[in-house]
């Protein structure tokens, strides 16, 4: 849950109430970036390239909830890639090492010269 005081400004000294997340429908970018896992920068990036809503209310710049879900709902799976996926193939067994891993040279021998 986030708080927000009363009039909807963190900076006034009024009464702090608390609403839960799934019921803002917009946060200011500290909290947009707390809720996405990401940096001031890549927001606004996104705010930028528009995969990311932002409004200006009273002064304010505030990103709307919604738009946050459907980015993080849009987003593909994490899939293993380079010399982590050969390292899964290795454990399961299988051979199959993914083109993005393939075209790596071995790792020198530490106690060779490199002659």
């Amino acid at each position: 849950m986030l708080s927000a005081s009363t009039y909807g400004d963190a900076r006034m000294p009024t009464n702090t109430i608390t609403i839960p997340t799934h019921e803002l429908l917009t946060v200011d970018i500290p909290n947009a970036c707390r809720m996405l896992g990401i940096g001031r920068t890549k927001l606004h990036e996104m705010m930028a390239s528009g995969q990311v809503r932002a409004i200006r209310i009273a002064g304010r710049t505030l990103i709307d909830v919604a738009s946050m879900r459907a980015l993080v709902g849009a987003a593909e799976p994490w899939k293993p890639a380079g010399a982590v996926a050969a390292l899964a193939a290795a454990r399961l067994g299988t051979r199959e090492i993914p083109n993005s891993a393939a075209g790596f040279p071995p790792p020198p021998h530490p106690w060779r010269s490199r002659g």
